[in-house]
């Protein structure tokens, strides 16, 4: 008998393993119904692709979880497009669109800090004539040289060594048309490594009469391309410039001298002379950080702004892919609620499928449910394409296991231009501040790994599967509306890891509670770190994370987020713990094993109880589960009064038996140390309920994983009773009564 090869499913599983040649993004994360959505669409090669939009029901996971679901939705883009191929140019700069007031001569000086030197040259910065005559001052490991350039003629170079990496440097670049001549001097502005400091300078003679220098403009940290229209990401700069000056000879007055102390929390930089040539910035590079005259006398840009004057530019800072729109879709008025998506891909069906998800809310004025699911799309945001995953040195001691790669990996790895996540380090190692939606996400999509979206479209699924009305209201709602974004529902169901959350969001959800309302927290690691949306980008999301880990840390001096000045990191740390609003706080994490939850005998008060209506009094909740076969695990959360949990709330179930793995991760090591008083094992996650005493009650799972078990046998299971139960009871009008103090 002769083996035969199934060729039909051989060539399946090799185009799954192929980069999506589609790709696409949209303009929100969420959107009302009767309102529009704009999507950004480029095919790789310029090739035809086609379009559908679909309502997603549940994840693609494979044969462990229930089958994968999307309903097709009519709408007008449907159907089969031409392809426009549009790349991506990643790298920040700043740009002064000018006209420059210098035609025969001009000096720009700026204090440079470089973070990363190569053998590839730099542009630090690049004035350029209307005519296309440049001036360019490059930098790279060997040298720093201004590059007079006419018609893509290097006319004049004057070269010096390089650059000292991490130090200040005061650079001049000079040019005279009339004497022929273009010079550059440094002034070394700090000493590393109590080297001696030195001045230099060089210039080089041409000749002046092919050039000219009229309607100028000027760029920072990169070059534009021939015709102005973009930057070349192969010349950004990776370091910090602060106090660009620009005059009309060498020695002269200053007539433009830009301030990157001033308006921080935007992407402007103002001249402060009296023409007013103001600049943008593009792609967001770090701000509030410390530049050349920080004394650390202040930790914070908002108290001390002339000591973070400085702007720290990076070849792979990506703010926005800016693609030209594909196709504006008008929702129905009348669409239901619910997780939707765009799903590309080529009309010859040779790579796989890329999803672009969007959530649909009510109408305004619409019908709403009395519950509503809570997209995390702030947390989607920090997460977005995350290279950790792939590149982190402790990926393999962290799970116990071989890193296996899969498309969604390959995907970034192909494509660098896609940007990274705050997970993630810049070339120069320096921590990933601001993460954006406005370009293709690879880990927002209904297949691939189990986490995230898709671990949240379980509970959607689940949703669905049990007949509730529920409506999804997304992080980025709460935060532009507040909790009038949540007025509606009476009980908020979290995702299964909304780890990242804004002042604005965490106010709403406190407010929420104040008022009555209830909240079912299905998850893990949750309401655990500080973000901020930028009011004027809300498509991105800036975390910083002091001392928090070693992982990813910025310095405790930058603390404060550049686009509101307020303290980042943990919440805990800034005083209003996850702890206060949900009972339960994060204690570690393991990504090899999860275990399943026993209940406690304080469960068996009639306080409580009626949470496990319907199982035996000794049975286990949980030793099941997609995610790593039990409901207790992945990341979770404990019960902790000393650190805010309510003093009446009660710990229902806990797990235990947690594999070594999750003490390498514990968050701190005072938690895991023995004391007289503890019985319980102290790696553990803990099921947590109480009443707020506004008539509402939380409820909490601590655990990422919980929403991975709801689905199995069909959905008849401990963890699908004890989440049907707490949902029941939390949507009936009947009040809750919080325990009267003894």
């Amino acid at each position: 008998m002769t083996d035969t090869i199934d060729t039909t499913e051989t060539a399946r599983q090799e185009r799954l393993l192929r980069s999506p040649s589609v790709l696409g993004y949209a303009d929100v994360r969420s959107v009302r119904a009767g309102e529009a959505i704009t999507f950004f669409v480029s095919s790789a090669d310029g090739a035809d692709f086609d379009a559908r939009l679909v309502r997603l029901k549940s994840p693609a996971i494979g044969p462990i979880g229930p089958a994968f679901r999307e309903v097709a939705v009519d709408a007008p883009l449907d159907g089969s497009h031409a392809g426009v191929h549009q790349p991506i140019h990643i790298g920040s700069y700043a740009h002064v669109a000018g006209p420059l007031p210098v035609e025969r001569a001009l000096s720009l000086s700026a204090l440079v800090f470089p973070t990363l030197l190569e053998p590839s040259a730099r542009t630090i910065a690049e004035v350029r004539s209307a005519s296309g005559a440049r001036l360019v001052l490059r930098s790279s490991i060997d040298s720093l040289a201004a590059d007079l350039i006419d018609s893509d003629v290097v006319v004049a170079t004057a070269a010096l060594p390089g650059l000292t990496e991490r130090a200040w440097t005061e650079v001049t670049v000079s040019l005279d048309l009339d004497a022929g001549t273009v010079s550059v001097h440094t002034h070394q502005f700090s000493a590393v490594g109590h080297l001696p400091l030195a001045d230099r300078g060089v210039s080089a003679a041409f000749d002046a009469s092919i050039l000219a220098f009229a309607g100028a403009s000027l760029t920072f940290a990169a070059s534009l391309c021939d015709d102005g229209s973009h930057h070349l990401p192969s010349t950004c700069f990776n370091g910090k410039l602060e106090s660009p000056r620009l005059a009309r000879s060498a020695g002269g007055a200053a007539v433009a001298s830009w301030d990157f102390s001033l308006d921080i929390p935007s992407a402007h930089i103002r001249d402060t002379g009296d023409l007013g040539l103001h600049g943008v910035l593009v792609n967001m590079p770090t701000r509030g950080t410390r530049g050349a005259g920080w004394t650390g006398d202040h930790l914070t840009w908002m108290v001390d702004p002339a000591g973070y004057a400085a702007i720290h530019f990076h070849d792979t800072d990506l703010a926005d892919a800016a693609w030209s729109p594909t196709f504006t879709y008008d929702v129905p008025a009348d669409l239901p609620s619910g997780c939707y998506a765009l799903r590309l891909q080529p009309s010859d069906d040779s790579t796989p499928e890329f999803y672009v998800p969007f959530f649909v809310r009510p109408a305004v004025g619409a019908p709403t449910a009395d519950i509503a699911f809570v997209a995390p799309t702030t947390t989607y945001a920090a997460y977005a394409n995350m290279h950790l995953r792939v590149t982190a040195q402790f990926n393999e001691l962290a799970h116990g296991r071989l890193t296996v790669l899969d498309s969604t990996d390959f995907l970034l790895l192909r494509m660098p231009e896609l940007g990274k996540s705050t997970y993630d380090v810049h070339r120069d190692g320096s921590p990933v501040i601001y993460s954006s939606m406005n370009r293709p996400v690879t880990n927002f999509r209904p297949t691939g790994r189990m986490y995230k979206l898709c671990l949240d479209l379980m509970i959607i699924d689940w949703l669905d599967a049990m007949g509730y009305e529920f409506d999804i209201v997304s992080d980025d709602d709460i935060d532009l509306e507040g909790v009038s974004a949540l007025a509606p529902y009476r009980v908020l169901v979290t995702a299964s890891h909304p780890e990242y959350i804004s002042r604005h969001q965490l106010d709403a959800f406190e407010a929420h509670l104040e008022g009555g309302g209830r909240l079912m927290y299905l998850g893990g690691n949750g309401f655990y770190s500080a973000a901020e949306i930028p009011p004027d980008r809300r498509d991105v999301v800036e975390v910083r994370r002091p001392g928090q880990d070693n992982l990813w840390r910025v310095n405790h001096a930058e603390a404060a987020t550049s686009t509101s000045g307020l303290p980042s990191g943990m919440w805990r740390n800034i005083g209003r713990s996850e702890n206060a609003l949900t009972g339960v706080g994060f204690i570690t994490q393991g990504f090899d094993a999860c275990t399943f939850y026993e209940r406690s005998e304080a469960s068996r008060d009639e306080r409580v109880s009626w949470i496990f209506d319907g199982l035996a009094p000794d049975a286990v909740i949980g030793d099941f589960g997609i995610l790593q076969g039990g409901a207790a695990g992945y990341e979770i959360d404990r019960h902790d009064v000393t650190k805010g949990s309510p003093p009446h709330s009660v710990v229902v179930a806990s797990s235990s038996g947690h594999s070594n793995l999750y003490d390498l991760m514990v968050s701190s090591i005072l938690d895991t140390l023995p004391d007289a008083k503890r019985t319980r094992d102290p790696i553990r996650a803990d099921m947590v309920f109480f009443e707020t005493g506004h008539e509402g009650a939380v409820f909490s799972v601590g655990s990422i994983a919980w929403a991975g078990s709801l689905s199995h046998h069909g959905y008849d299971n401990s963890v699908s009773t004890v989440t049907k139960n707490v949902l029941d009871r939390f949507a009936q009008a009947t009040p809750f009564a919080a325990p009267e103090r003894a």
